[in-house]
């Protein structure tokens, strides 16, 4: 398969885990390890919104995937507590990074 690269840009000292992209084509970037957190990220690589996993109590966020509700343009994110492989559970968030609900262990 042969593709054409069209955009490359920096995420500087971050670590993308997903992407995935809405109907606007914004990026939407699951980032993990110092930066728990969901970027929308505009195509030539701008910041236009950003909210954090960092949790309440036992549970410091570790966000893995990302995929989007074209339907309702909700953020479907997964992730869990970090090293702990039983306490993953899956967020979904409005795109103003409220969060609609969530399900999966209690932890």
């Amino acid at each position: 398969m042969k593709g054409v690269l069209l955009r490359t840009f920096s995420t500087g000292y971050m670590y993308p885990r997903d992407v995935a992209m809405d109907r606007s084509g914004h990026l939407w970037v699951s980032l993990s390890h110092y930066h728990q957190a969901v970027y929308k990220i505009d195509t030539d690589g701008r910041l236009l919104a950003m909210f954090n996993g960092t949790g309440t109590g036992n549970w410091q966020i570790t966000y893995s995937g990302i995929a989007l509700d074209t339907l309702t343009d909700n953020i479907i994110v997964t992730g869990g507590r970090n090293f702990d492989l039983e306490a993953w559970r899956v967020w979904v968030y409005r795109p103003n990074g409220s969060m609609v609900h969530n399900f999966g262990p209690e932890g």
